[in-house]
């Protein structure tokens, strides 16, 4: 008598599971955004019953902050590999220039998780505990390049400013070139692009900080 052949199960050690369903979001993310992004689609996507899943995250929104959350953590570790190139050189431009280069590049690498990260579908109360301080941390990595490239104490008024109008210029370049708002061309590289918005700044403020009247 032939027995009846069991059916097929995907199984997983009982530590793995959590690193399975967060590289599936992961994945799913890139692909459908996080609006269609859900921990039924990814269960089914892996072969695991929800129930399973939802031992992992209590909830989509626990899903998503864990997800922005690995976000940060891998944006501040961009920035400080990025860094770590160039801060020998004592080329402070360079520096900070590599600092926007780095922000650009991963945002073009990972442009869901990037919207995601600074999107309506975090808010201020993030289920996971350590988003907050996973984000403050990948900006106090950029305060600490231009602390050093200043040659200013981290915690100056100097810095502050400049870390905000760092961020702001990183920021709001990532966003227009990932929603394709600005017409750049698609094999304009990452480097080209943060040059050239470090040469528009030079002629909005002039190379001294002074904002320039050539042209008006």
């Amino acid at each position: 008598m032939t027995k009846p052949s069991a059916r097929k199960r995907t199984s997983y050690h009982v530590g793995n599971l959590s690193e399975r369903l967060m590289a599936e979001a992961r994945s799913m993310l890139e692909t459908v955004g996080p609006a269609k992004l859900s921990i039924r689609a990814i269960s089914e996507k892996l072969g695991v019953s929800a129930t399973a899943a939802y031992h992992h995250f209590s909830n989509r929104a626990a899903l998503l902050s864990r997800l922005a959350t690995q976000g940060f953590r891998e944006l501040q570790q961009a920035l400080i590999d990025n860094d770590q190139q160039i801060e020998q050189q004592g080329d402070h431009r360079k520096r900070l220039q590599n600092a926007s280069l780095a922000y650009l590049e991963f945002a073009r690498a990972n442009p869901a998780l990037y919207q995601l990260m600074f999107g309506p579908e975090i808010g201020l109360d993030a289920s996971d505990e350590g988003f907050e301080k996973a984000r403050l941390e990948a900006f106090g990595e950029l305060q600490k390049i231009i602390a050093a490239a200043l040659n200013e104490p981290l915690e100056s008024r100097t810095v502050r400013q400049a870390s905000l109008a760092a961020w702001s210029h990183s920021h709001g370049l990532a966003s227009l070139v990932i929603h394709k708002v600005v017409g750049f061309p698609e094999a304009m590289s990452s480097e080209r692009l943060v040059e050239t918005s470090f040469q528009g700044f030079e002629h909005v403020f002039g190379r001294s900080g002074t904002p320039s009247t050539a042209g008006i």
